[in-house]
């Protein structure tokens, strides 16, 4: 969760520029597997074509769907940070971390987003919404009149949004939730990091702890234990991502989130073995 600086707390939205979305890109990190790569060049392709070609109706976005702990949020910023757009062009807010304060500016915060990209005389934007599903609920699970009202803005911005000076990134863990209108009007794209990745990600994890091969192997057995549990579940959907993206019941995400190995979870086995290592040797 990314901490509001006090201006994009009142804002209700961050510029990239508060919270140096760039600074660890520009010190050489580089997000570790291959579907970070295939989808960060998907992405920038696209938009950058819409953009040299001035396409001003063209694809409004995209949604990044898929399991808690993928890594959409941080997809969503090395794309922006690929595109060589300025820092402060980048435009995010994190719906799950809004207070109840908050929730009755939504529907100004999101014209004022939408605003900020629409008067500026120059430059392009990218504009991140995390999390979508804590505020864009589709109709079966809206129980508000703001619920429906968001939604209708929302749709709206995104509409008449000019293509070919803006693009928008929305993320959700639980796409069932999720109004489907926004979902036909964005090219989803499921995150779901085959187990090649997730060892690639484990490794560029345990160099930065400075594990050694043995603690290296633990951890990358206990990676695929946990994602031959759900193998059959993730090839499938691998096969077919609509099927996660339009069951309405949730109990394919439910049964994803139970069973799939995410970044998070790797992480949390690396510094366990990191801790034990400590533990075990002596200074």
């Amino acid at each position: 969760m990314i901490k509001y600086p006090i201006e994009g707390k009142s804002r209700g939205y961050l510029r990239g520029d508060e919270i140096n979305v760039f600074d660890r890109f520009e010190r050489g990190f580089i997000p570790a597997g291959k579907y970070f790569r295939e989808i960060t060049d998907k992405m920038t392709r696209i938009i950058r074509y819409q953009w040299k070609e001035e396409i001003r109706d063209g694809l409004k976005g995209f949604l990044l769907f898929g399991p808690p702990g993928t890594g959409k949020t941080l997809l969503a910023f090395w794309t922006a940070f690929k595109l060589g757009i300025p820092e402060s062009n980048v435009l995010y807010v994190d719906f799950g971390s809004l207070g109840e304060s908050l929730v009755g500016k939504m529907e100004k915060i999101l014209r004022n987003m939408f605003n900020e990209c629409k008067m500026s005389p120059s430059g392009t934007f990218l504009l991140i919404f995390d999390d979508a599903e804590s505020i864009f609920f589709s109709r079966r699970f809206a129980k508000e009149a703001w619920q429906y009202t968001l939604s209708s803005v929302f749709l709206h911005e995104l509409d008449t949004l000019d293509t070919s000076k803006a693009a928008v990134i929305v993320t959700t863990n639980m796409p069932e939730l999720l109004d489907p209108a926004i979902k036909d009007r964005l090219f989803p794209i499921l995150v779901l990091p085959s187990l090649e990745d997730l060892r690639e990600i484990a490794k560029a994890r345990a160099r930065v702890y400075k594990l050694g091969t043995d603690t290296l192997e633990k951890v990358l057995n206990a990676i695929e234990r946990q994602y031959l549990r759900g193998a059959d579940l993730i090839n499938e959907l691998k096969k077919d991502p609509e099927k996660l993206l339009l069951d309405e019941s949730g109990e394919t995400s439910k049964m994803l989130r139970e069973k799939y190995p995410s970044v998070r979870l790797i992480e949390k086995i690396v510094i366990n073995e990191f801790v034990q290592k400590l533990l075990k040797e002596p200074f």
